[in-house]
């Protein structure tokens, strides 16, 4: 239970710096790994040079 909550709370604090114009999906991928797919490539180069 304590994983759900603390993934839920890093999705959203996530989404709230980042603010990504097309939105964003992370999926919690097992064993501290996650996936994360932007819809916009946009978001992904901001992501990708450290903007938040």
């Amino acid at each position: 239970m304590a994983t759900v909550v603390q993934f839920q709370a890093m999705r959203t604090t996530l989404v709230n710096l980042w603010h990504p114009h097309g939105g964003v999906k992370i999926t919690y991928m097992g064993e501290k790994r996650f996936l994360f797919q932007f819809y916009y490539e946009i978001d992904l180069d901001r992501f990708l040079d450290g903007s938040p």
